[in-house]
């Protein structure tokens, strides 16, 4: 799982990384609302071991370093997922209200979810969910607040109100705010010091082209599954789906 950009990079931790980790967990402001001790000298080889073991996505958990300009910053923390629209004018015809099908969590809420499946390989350890009704039936608005260990994921997905469709993720140094979330075209990265770097990218062609090629890419390489977003990931994303609904 590599996430890049012209300064920034995502990606799983190295053995190398201990010294630039050290510096941030040895400070304790840092560590003020972390969910383990300072680093110090006799605990720092024991600690990043538990960052170190998980850097590979088979594993089923994943452990994710940010680095600007090859030194390592911290970790992600925290994702924020936000996909709201207005979809309120009742059609019963249309799939968006019909009660088994229908509903902003199972239209949107995928989108949202796959950002966490993406960053956040382990088990729900605490969840917790709002959420409304139209008169129909179907849900309108979800939001749900998911722990993943010391992580945590916001999900927010609706139909019946406008809001800004975007994701936040939070580091031990900063945040880095993607939007739109479903088709992202704009980076901004916020650092604790409060510099900003922004970049965008546009589309190849348009929003669809890049998922279409992909899908012909591994059809004419006889690949029967995606690297990108594998069986694995769409299972695991549905059971954050179906652990969402059994709380509405």
């Amino acid at each position: 799982m590599i996430l890049r950009t012209e300064r920034l990079l995502i990606r799983p931790f190295k053995e190398s990384d201990i010294n630039d980790l050290y510096d941030i967990y040895s400070d304790t402001k840092v560590c003020k609302y972390l969910l383990h001790d300072v680093w110090n000298e006799d605990n720092k080889l024991k600690e990043f071991q538990q960052k170190l073991k998980y850097n590979k996505l088979e594993e089923g958990k994943i452990n994710l370093a940010c680095v600007l300009d090859k030194k390592v910053i911290g970790e992600i923390k925290k994702i924020e997922t936000s996909f709201c629209s207005e979809h309120l004018e009742y059609d019963p015809n249309s799939y968006l209200f019909d009660c088994k099908q229908g509903g902003c969590l199972w239209d949107l809420g995928i989108y949202n979810i796959s950002y966490l499946d993406d960053y956040f390989k382990y088990e729900i350890s605490e969840l917790n969910v709002n959420y409304r009704y139209h008169d129909c039936g179907v849900d309108s608005y979800v939001f749900a607040k998911i722990g993943f260990k010391d992580r945590v994921g916001i999900v927010e997905c609706a139909m019946d109100r406008k809001k800004e469709n975007q994701v936040v993720f939070t580091g031990s140094h900063g945040k880095m705010i993607v939007k739109p979330l479903h088709r992202p075209l704009d980076i901004q990265i916020i650092f604790s010091d409060d510099q900003v770097i922004n970049k965008h990218i546009e589309y190849e062609y348009d929003d669809f082209y890049s998922e279409i090629a992909h899908f012909n890419d591994l059809i004419e390489s006889n690949k029967t599954e995606s690297e990108i977003m594998s069986l694995d990931n769409s299972v695991n994303c549905a059971k954050i789906l179906d652990a969402i609904r059994e709380k509405m």
